[in-house]
């Protein structure tokens, strides 16, 4: 009986603590921190499902709105989870995510299933940015990655994504910025690092 009670315990216990491993997981394989050989058993173990055709990362910076003395009107975690929330209320009805918060940004995976549909995700992203102001008063830059064909390849994606967002000095922020749209030719660089950095693993 009481191996019974302890093993439900364990249960319950990686019931509760399933959202915190979901997210370690998927900032640690947007940043390409697990081994191609790995990642469909941990995706299995912390239940992600990666069986879409098409993959794109995208990167949301976080501004708060001051008051008149200059001072945030809202706290930075707070803030964080807010839009978070926004983002999972607003995107999840049309397209497939998973979402983490990683370091003060917010991460978004999407899975496609046609390359050409990141450019209504992008439309879609550009629009909750408008609306993060509205309810959030804050000002969120979505920064778009580059769409990959496999999961070992997201790192391309993020380093687009966070690049797209460096954009806004010349695009300006508290929009969606597709970083294939801006830099279409930059993609080959990340190529050839995340081959070189595979190589290594």
């Amino acid at each position: 009986r009481d191996e019974k009670q302890n093993i439900e315990q364990l249960k319950k216990y990686y019931v509760e603590s399933l959202p915190v491993l979901q997210e370690n997981f998927l900032t640690s394989l947007v940043t390409g921190e697990i081994p191609k050989n790995r990642i469909e058993r941990y995706a299995l173990n912390y239940q992600i499902d990666l069986s879409g055709k098409y993959y794109s990362v995208t990167v949301l910076q976080l501004g708060a709105d001051k008051d008149a003395g200059g001072n945030s009107t809202l706290n930075p975690l707070l803030l964080s989870m807010a839009v978070k929330r926004l983002v999972e209320e607003q995107l999840k009805e049309g397209w497939k995510i998973y979402t983490a918060s990683y370091l003060r940004d917010i991460v978004i995976l999407t899975q496609l299933n046609n390359r050409e549909d990141i450019a209504c995700f992008t439309d879609d992203m550009d629009k909750l940015c408008k609306m993060a102001k509205r309810v959030c008063l804050a000002t969120v830059t979505a920064g778009v990655g580059y769409v990959c064909e496999k999961p070992e390849q997201l790192l391309i994606s993020y380093e687009g994504a966070k690049n797209a967002i460096s954009y806004g000095v010349l695009y300006g922020t508290g929009k969606a910025i597709n970083i294939a749209e801006v830099d279409p030719e930059g993609k080959e660089d990340f190529v050839w690092e995340e081959d070189y950095i595979r190589n290594f693993m």
